[in-house]
């Protein structure tokens, strides 16, 4: 959902009346992670939105929300309380989201879906939705890419109905792939009806047959994904672009097995070295780096994109000197001149 002498890149965009307009820095909070982060513990200064990840949706077009409900009230009051913008994701990676296809054949399923989540929204309080929708037949079921017509019209009408159904003030927002295997499913349309688009701009490595051995975040792919993203017919000024807070370990050196490390574990690791952290890879570890952030920094900027994402809270370093947002926020929006940190 990142202090240097980079600064001097810090945006200063500026509306018709010249003033800063401040980009989002979207930390995700994961309900999986939750015990690793307390409310308490949190260090809001770091971001300016939260989206609390995830609740998903049944194929009776309710909500499983049993992890989220225990601690989605006390952070969120926190969160408003430090006047942050709260949102809640619905959905996931793999079976965490595979019911929407089911639940948007049945328009009854569809309207039971809506009114469950729009009172879920209201009974806690927060800001926003964002629809995580990677689950598709093609990719999951035939193991093959490119578009499913009816599935990725699927995700629009739901998104135009939500849009529909939620108050006006409600932030909308949808997350994407990049490329062809998977970001086909993801069509352009969906953009008319929300805020902000997530690129998930990660993950371009991993446990198949032709993955290489290599960064799952490196800057040329990224830039590469953005560029396709944006040729495409997505609108700069509506994408978020998604940064990742764990690393990639390589069982053995080999594709066929992999494990997310949190970027918090890499850095503690007790036989660590600065070229390790400098170059983002720690035997057979990949991972994100200030100097590699930076690269990335300069070109949201120079695109024009809408802000970033953390992928997760609580992946992060506590210690200033390491947390990727406290490198990261300076260079995405203006720091208030008063308290020198993230308004």
């Amino acid at each position: 959902m990142w202090r240097c002498g980079f600064l001097i890149f810090c945006l200063l965009s500026c509306t018709s009346a010249q003033q800063p307009q401040h980009k989002p820095v979207v930390a995700m909070y994961t309900a999986w992670n939750n015990k690793q982060l307390p409310v308490d513990n949190i260090l809001w200064e770091r971001f300016s939105h939260l989206a609390i990840a995830s609740v998903y949706p049944l194929t009776n077009g309710h909500l499983e929300s049993s992890t989220v409900d225990t601690f989605i009230e006390p952070l969120v009051a926190k969160a408003k309380e430090q006047g942050k913008t709260v949102i809640l994701s619905v959905g996931g990676a793999g079976k965490g989201s595979e019911a929407f296809k089911s639940i948007m054949a049945d328009p009854a399923l569809k309207n039971t879906f809506i009114e469950n989540l729009v009172s879920y929204v209201k009974q806690h309080k927060v800001d926003g939705v964002d629809i995580d929708w990677e689950y598709w037949s093609y990719q999951s079921e035939q193991n093959k890419g490119g578009n499913d017509p009816v599935e990725s019209q699927y995700l629009v009408e739901l998104l135009k109905s939500l849009r529909e159904t939620l108050s006006p003030s409600t932030i909308l927002t949808v997350d994407i792939a990049p490329g062809e295997w998977l970001g086909a499913q993801y069509k352009v349309e969906l953009q008319e009806y929300v805020d902000y688009v997530n690129l998930m701009a990660f993950d371009f490595t991993g446990s198949w047959d032709n993955s290489d051995i290599a960064h799952h975040a490196d800057y040329r792919t990224f830039r590469k994904a953005i560029k396709h993203t944006l040729n495409k017919g997505f609108k700069a000024d509506k994408l978020l672009i998604g940064l990742p807070a764990y690393g990639i370990e390589f069982i053995n050196g080999s594709n066929k097995t992999i494990r997310h490390v949190p970027y918090r574990e890499i850095i503690d690791a007790p036989n660590i070295n600065k070229s390790a952290l400098h170059k983002g890879k720690y035997k057979n570890t990949f991972f994100e780096t200030k100097s590699l952030l930076n690269k990335k920094s300069r070109l949201i900027l120079n695109k024009e994109l809408a802000g970033v994402f953390l992928f997760d809270l609580a992946s992060d370093h506590k210690a200033n000197e390491h947390s990727l947002l406290e490198f990261l926020s300076p260079h995405i929006i203006p720091l208030d001149k008063n308290t020198n940190k993230v308004p």
